[in-house]
């Protein structure tokens, strides 16, 4: 059962001050580091609703597969420096780095030079025995590395709750299915973990990061931290990098979630042949201002839990997570149904999140084999409307902020992985997705059918 770790927090630093200084190592006994990486390559093909039709209020639409590519080659390739060094006390102390080829960033479509996305982690930390273990840098938050959930055969070309690829169905707005607690894809966020050592097979791990930003590498806008949703306009200045302290990103930096705080407990254990891995996690982040066109986001909250079980080659998983998306209502864009003139809505708006995942595999030699099923929804507000405005699932009125409908994602998947020898792995599968927009307009669903075979090759 794969096992992802934890976290950090001034509890540690405590811990630290309280104990003797580490003997230094003999001078030919430094770190020791061990080079890794690996590489994907992936064919995968969707078949999904294109073309156009006259809706109900007499305009040409398109359906979402319109005039979109449906097939692609696509490969993921790094490069990881791991260290480790032990004090004669028991203390040891180490560093990650991954270096991530074929990253894109935004620079890449400006023409200008390509700089984001270089390093995936680069962290030190240290295991301070009977008082746990720390982590300072740019890496996952505790949430994420104590997380237990649905198991996919899919891991390498897909996975509903994979932080390593993209979505490669067909269109859709909700995105890829997760039960990771991401903070708007914190995971890179420069941060600090604490986590516990293991009690009666409990641990518990905390993180901390001021704000959504790798230092000097990643570049910085109002929208970064807000789930991808941006709330609202921001003016000229509020954008930067993570270069300077004190100077940029700015404190009120509209739209900006600072203060980002995770936790996450775990629990681990063999009853009778069975194995357990057992989790539940949250994070709360804090609005630094608001957009300056609107008045609807708020501090961003994610919660979740999940369970594997595992018997005698099987692997059963579920997991759930719930995100409040970091706004109230805020702005966003439809594609329009009976009664809706413009394709743009800018007064509607999802929020209140909810992501559910089951899987279940088989391993046996070098096969395995299985299944998983993900749905995801999220609800559609009306915010203010400044003319009311008519669904198919209700009204908009002036001032209104009620509830008009969900946004809802089913998807299935089947699939198989072959072990042609160590660290070299075939892996392919097909998946179903069923989107359904809010206003239950049919020219705004979605029916996909998704391919992918490919190898995933480790060193």
């Amino acid at each position: 059962m794969k096992k992802l770790l934890l976290g950090t927090t001034a509890l540690a630093a405590a811990g630290l001050l309280a104990m003797p200084m580490p003997k230094a190592m003999a001078a030919d006994q430094p770190i020791q580091v061990k080079v890794g990486g690996g590489f994907w390559g992936f064919m995968t093909g969707v078949s999904q609703k294109s073309g156009s039709a006259v809706s109900a209020s007499g305009t040409t639409e398109y359906y979402p597969g319109h005039d979109k590519t449906n097939r692609e080659l696509w490969d993921k390739s790094w490069v990881s420096f791991k260290g480790l060094g032990k004090f004669d006390n028991g203390i040891s102390a180490g560093v990650s780095i991954t270096l991530r080829g074929n990253q894109p960033s935004a620079a890449q479509y400006t023409g200008t030079l390509q700089t984001a996305g270089i390093v995936g982690e680069a962290m030190g930390f240290l295991n301070l025995a009977q008082y746990g273990r720390v982590e300072i840098g740019s890496t996952a938050g505790a949430a994420r590395k104590m997380w237990y959930g649905a198991v996919t055969p899919l891991r390498y070309a897909h996975g509903w709750n994979s932080p390593n690829t993209i979505q490669p169905g067909g269109d859709n707005p909700l995105n890829q299915p997760t039960t990771l607690i991401d903070m708007g894809n914190a995971d890179r966020a420069e941060k600090i973990n604490y986590f516990t050592p293991r009690v009666g097979g409990f641990q518990l791990g905390v993180s901390y990061a001021p704000n959504n930003c790798q230092f000097n590498n990643q570049a910085f806008t109002y929208g970064d931290q807000n789930n991808g949703i941006p709330g609202g306009s921001a003016s000229g200045s509020a954008s930067g990098s993570c270069l300077f302290f004190g100077n940029t990103p700015a404190k009120n930096l509209a739209g900006e979630q600072n203060d980002i705080i995770e936790a996450g407990l775990n629990y681990v254990g063999k009853f009778n042949g069975v194995d357990l891995g057992a989790y539940a996690g949250l994070g709360h982040a804090s609005l630094a201002a608001q957009p300056s066109t609107n008045n609807n986001m708020r501090d961003l909250e994610e919660y979740g839990a999940g369970a594997n079980l595992g018997y005698q080659g099987f692997q059963l998983g579920v997991s759930f997570r719930y995100s409040n998306q970091g706004n109230k209502f805020g702005p966003a864009t439809n594609t329009a149904g009976a009664g809706i003139t413009s394709i743009s809505i800018p007064e509607i708006a999802p929020t209140n999140r909810w992501d559910v995942s089951a899987g279940l595999t088989y391993h046996t030699g070098p096969w395995q084999v299985g299944g998983s099923y993900s749905y995801a929804q999220d609800t559609e507000h009306c915010s203010g409307v400044v003319a009311s405005t008519t669904f198919n699932g209700g009204t908009c009125a002036v001032g209104s902020t009620a509830s008009i409908g969900k946004d809802k994602l089913n998807a299935f998947a089947l699939g198989a992985n072959y072990a042609l020898g160590p660290g070299v792995n075939l892996n392919g599968g097909i998946e179903y997705e069923k989107f359904d927009y809010f206003d239950s307009n049919p020219l705004g669903t979605n029916r996909t059918w998704v391919y992918m075979v490919g190898t995933a090759i480790y060193f």
